[in-house]
């Protein structure tokens, strides 16, 4: 096998260029499809917003222990809570540890987590309960945008011990 690569290089250029157009074109859609799903909200409609927000998804094993490191974008709006990468490439590597979501405000259930986090469950676009940490620095304006928006929707968020 190995003859036969050191032979024909011009093979392994190709196999190398099926597997860089491969993964372009995942990412090109994955783009695509994000930015139809995260278009770039109005200003007006924003509660709060945080850039460089630490994150991790308490439903998988192996981000347990790693997250998303100051590379999400948390955004709170008179309806929703959204939770997206802070650019294209950050929301693919977001994906990849769920970390990318649009919720309803009224179906969040929130507890202030250990050293200066925020613990949320709520359940996801594909119906399944989400359970994720986040590192919020501003984590007491979270808070009031978060009820605010509720209480605008005239819903309640619930509070966990």
């Amino acid at each position: 096998m190995i003859e036969f690569l050191e032979n024909s290089p011009l093979t392994v250029v190709i196999i190398t260029l099926l597997v860089i157009g491969y993964q372009v074109a995942i990412f090109y859609n994955f783009r695509k499809q994000y930015l139809a799903d995260f278009p770039e909200p109005d200003e007006k409609d924003i509660i709060f917003r945080e850039k460089k927000v630490a994150g991790r998804s308490k439903n998988l094993l192996h981000t347990l222990f790693a997250g998303r490191k100051t590379s999400l974008d948390v955004i709170v709006t008179n309806s929703e809570l959204w939770i997206k990468g802070k650019h294209s490439f950050g929301s693919f590597l977001a994906s990849k540890s769920k970390m990318l979501h649009k919720v309803p405000v009224s179906s969040l259930s929130w507890a202030p987590g250990k050293w200066n986090t925020i613990e949320l469950k709520f359940t996801n676009q594909a119906g399944t309960q989400s359970h994720i940490q986040l590192g919020i620095k501003q984590s007491n304006a979270f808070i009031e945008a978060i009820v605010g928006a509720a209480q605008a929707a005239n819903t309640e968020t619930a509070i966990e011990p």
